[in-house]
């Protein structure tokens, strides 16, 4: 399959650096992750965040998250989508597209424009320093075991861990957790059905 632009020229009024921070842009990917539909203005994010000039494949950064989420599975298989922050500035919101023959994800791309939403959450929501670096890795894409691992815990420790920042957070899966730790509301999630 070759690359295809998306138009996007609705705000063409607005300076493209604000509407980079201000909307999320899309990315299809194949199985393979290749991408294979784009918008100009995630392309031109991620030459921004990883100097990669029109890529036909994802930033090694964002295709280890998109993978990882893939590998472990989804938050909740019948909604098919979560949230990663695979890199200090950058969120992406992944989402299962069916149809079409084959196996393919949408990938809404956000640039992060708070400075510290982990300094933010961290206060807001009362969590220690062990509970903030969790986070921080959750935040990144990783699994108990990779977190485990990471932070020479075990992987019930990290469970354990995982479980009192739902309760904190008052979220009930960690793309909800992630979401509420950027601040964002239930409107600005994906649906099931993108």
């Amino acid at each position: 399959m070759s690359l295809k632009a998306g138009s996007g020229n609705r705000d063409s009024h607005v300076p493209s650096s604000i509407r980079q921070r201000a909307k999320p842009h899309l990315l299809v990917i194949d199985a393979s992750f290749n991408i294979i539909h784009y918008e100009r203005a995630a392309l031109r994010l991620l030459e921004d965040l990883f100097g990669t000039a029109a890529p036909s494949r994802l930033p090694a950064a964002v295709e280890s998250a998109v993978r990882d989420v893939l590998a472990h599975g989804f938050d909740d298989e019948r909604a098919q989508h979560a949230t990663v922050m695979p890199a200090r500035s950058l969120v992406v919101h992944i989402s299962r597209v069916h149809g079409g023959g084959g196996s393919f994800f949408a990938l809404l791309l956000q640039r992060e424009s708070r400075r510290a939403p982990l300094a933010s959450a961290a206060r807001r929501y009362a969590l220690t320093k062990r509970e903030r670096e969790v986070l921080q890795l959750i935040m990144r894409g990783m699994h108990a075991a990779d977190i485990a691992k990471q932070l020479s815990i075990s992987q019930s420790t990290v469970t354990g861990y995982f479980k009192g920042l739902l309760r904190k957070t008052e979220a009930r899966s960690r793309s909800e957790m992630v979401a509420k730790v950027l601040g964002w509301d239930d409107s600005d999630m994906l649906s099931p059905s993108v």
